[in-house]
């Protein structure tokens, strides 16, 4: 039985109506843990979910407090960018969620390093999780949805050039530092903050 053919939402809303059938799947395949989070969906999350995809379906069946994701990832052959992709959503729920988690400033961070695909599934697994209409969640996911990941422009060679720092360790410590304010400030460093963190 292929999970393709399961872990589609009209396929996984008539399972949880057959009790026999969902305990059968669930035999089979028993890392399917958090399966009923698609029995109680309003219609705009059942209309949001059948715009995702198999590997953000199945994220939302497998991902727990626990290590099944792990377990079912060690199991079952899936490749290395969807494996990446589930458990980049998986780490970010094992940290501790709440309400201010999901500020512009803290998925910026996701958008930057991880990329646009990991924060939409980050938002969007908040969203189906809750189980309720939050415009602000919405809003942030479609903002991700329509721009790029942007580039740091502050470069090794800038630092180097203007203020004379040499390779090595304090140039890199510098840079991060740099990289750091300017996803912190929205993907924006004015010179002055530049030369505030050059000279501390």
């Amino acid at each position: 039985m292929s999970l393709k053919k399961i872990i589609k939402v009209d396929t996984i809303e008539n399972l949880i109506k057959d009790k026999l059938s969902l305990d059968l799947i669930l035999i089979i395949f028993p890392e399917l843990k958090s399966i009923k989070t698609f029995s109680k969906l309003d219609f705009k999350n059942k209309d949001l979910l059948k715009k995702q995809d198999f590997i953000f379906l199945l994220s939302l069946a497998i991902i727990d407090d626990t290590d099944n994701t792990d377990y079912f990832l060690y199991r079952f052959n899936i490749s290395k960018k969807d494996q990446k992709r589930i458990k980049i959503i998986d780490n970010f729920y094992k940290e501790k969620i709440n309400s201010k988690t999901f500020t512009e400033n803290n998925m910026n961070k996701v958008f930057y390093y991880f990329g646009k695909q990991a924060s939409c599934d980050i938002l969007n697994y908040r969203i189906i999780k809750l189980n309720k209409v939050d415009q602000t969640l919405i809003a942030l996911s479609q903002q991700y949805e329509n721009k790029d990941v942007p580039t740091m422009p502050v470069s090794a060679e800038l630092l180097m050039g203007k203020y004379k720092i040499p390779e090595g360790k304090q140039l890199g410590e510098k840079l991060r530092i740099i990289e750091e304010q300017w996803v912190k400030n929205n993907f924006k460093i004015s010179d002055q903050q530049i030369d505030s963190i050059i000279n501390n």
